[in-house]
């Protein structure tokens, strides 16, 4: 499917965030998992050191980096 195929999970496939976390973020503007893997945007979005580890290493096996790969978009 296209999540698949682009690696583009959006950040309520977290089960490490809970329904207000997913709020903040989506506030922010902080719609994919592989936006949440900035330490410092976490930090002052006011999650504890704790919580964002597990997010950040949550995102990283949900949508794990992709190296080599084209973007799906043309262009």
């Amino acid at each position: 499917d296209m999540i698949e195929d682009t690696a583009m999970h959006p950040v309520t496939s977290l089960s490490v965030l809970s329904s207000s976390d997913k709020k903040i973020l989506i506030e922010a503007g902080i719609v994919l998992c592989r936006d949440v893997r900035n330490e410092a945007l976490l930090r002052n979005l006011g999650f504890d050191r704790g919580k964002i580890g597990a997010i950040i290493e949550e995102s990283n096996v949900v949508c794990p980096a992709q190296t080599g790969r084209r973007d799906w978009f043309p262009g």
